[in-house]
């Protein structure tokens, strides 16, 4: 297996665990800090495919917005906290 498909593989792994520790946040569960763990680990490998595919002739482009929203999702992560206020957000 060549480093872009066991990337694949491991940033599929951590997808998964992202959703299912995001999706268990509605049960109460303080699983916010694992979550975001997981979801920077996914950031980061998509990133690090987005630069290989920029390196590939036929992928620039996809490459090129793969490499901007790996900088977006992260950002959009930490001010997700902020977008509901009052009584519409989850209790930390």
């Amino acid at each position: 297996m060549n480093g872009a498909r066991i990337s694949q593989i491991i940033a599929s792994i951590a997808t998964l665990v992202t959703v299912s520790l995001g999706l268990g946040t509605y049960t109460h569960a303080n699983f916010t800090t694992i979550h975001m763990l997981f979801g920077l680990i996914v950031a980061l490998i998509l990133l690090i495919l987005a630069v290989m595919a920029v390196f590939t002739s036929g992928l620039r482009r996809l490459g090129a917005l793969g490499i901007v929203y790996a900088l977006i999702v992260p950002i959009f992560g930490v001010r997700q906290q902020m977008i509901l206020v009052g009584d519409l957000r989850l209790p930390d």
